[in-house]
C-alpha cells in the first residue's frame, strides 16, 4: 500500500510542478519613456530645447520625441532609484531623419554606453545590460544640425524574483481537489463499514 501512495505522491508532484509556469516580473524605473503623454512629462530637458518635442513620428504607440539642436547638444534626463549591485536592461528606439552632423550620447550614471552617429533610415534599436553602482541618471543627448533625431520606447528595467503565474496556481488547486475528494470518500467508507 505504501509502494502506491508512493508512486500517487510522485505522480501529483510531478504534475504540479508541469504546472506552475514560473515568469520573471520586470520594474519599469522611466517614467513616460514611450512619450505617450504627448510631451516630456517625467523628463529634464537640457540644451537648446528650441527644435525639441513631442510628436507623430513614433516607433509604437502614438506619440514619439525629436531632437533638432543646431551645433550643440539637447537632451532629456531621468533621476532613477536603483539597488546599487543590481543589474537593469537598458532599451530604445532612434531613428535618424538626415542632416549632418548628427551625433548621439547616452550615459547611465557615469558610464557611457552610447556615442555614435547614427545612420539615417529606420528605427535602430539598442540593448544595453549594465549594473548599477549607486544613485543613476539616464541622458540621451542629440545633435542634429539639418534634420531632426528621433527617440522612442525608453526603458530600464530590473528583473525581480520569479512569481508563479495566477492561472497555474488554478491548475495546481484543480490537480489537487480530485485526489483529496477521492481519499475523502474511501475514509468515510471506512468509518460506515466500521461502524455497521
Amino acid at each position: 500500500m505504501k509502494q502506491y501512495r508512493l508512486q500517487f505522491l510522485t505522480v501529483i508532484t510531478a504534475g504540479m510542478l508541469s504546472l506552475v509556469n514560473v515568469r520573471s516580473a520586470q520594474i519599469q524605473l522611466i517614467a513616460n519613456g514611450d512619450f505617450e503623454a504627448g510631451d516630456f512629462t517625467g523628463w529634464t530637458q537640457s540644451g537648446d530645447t528650441s527644435f525639441d518635442g513631442v510628436g507623430l513620428t513614433h516607433h509604437s504607440g502614438n506619440y514619439g520625441a525629436f531632437f533638432g539642436a543646431f551645433g550643440a547638444f539637447s537632451g532629456i534626463s531621468q533621476s532613477l532609484s536603483v539597488v546599487p549591485g543590481q543589474t537593469y536592461t537598458i532599451d530604445f528606439y532612434v531613428k535618424n531623419g538626415g542632416g549632418t552632423p548628427s551625433a548621439i550620447s547616452v550615459n547611465w550614471g557615469t558610464l557611457n554606453l552610447l556615442n555614435t552617429l547614427p545612420t539615417v533610415g529606420d528605427w535602430t534599436h539598442y540593448n544595453y545590460s549594465e549594473v548599477a553602482s549607486g544613485a543613476t541618471t539616464m541622458d540621451l543627448e542629440f545633435r542634429n544640425d539639418d534634420g531632426f533625431l528621433y527617440l522612442d520606447d525608453v526603458s530600464v528595467t530590473a528583473q525581480t524574483a520569479s512569481v508563479p503565474e495566477p492561472s497555474a496556481m488554478i491548475d495546481v488547486a484543480f490537480l489537487l481537489v480530485p485526489p483529496l475528494g477521492v481519499s475523502a470518500i474511501r475514509r468515510i467508507r471506512k468509518t460506515r463499514v466500521a461502524a455497521v
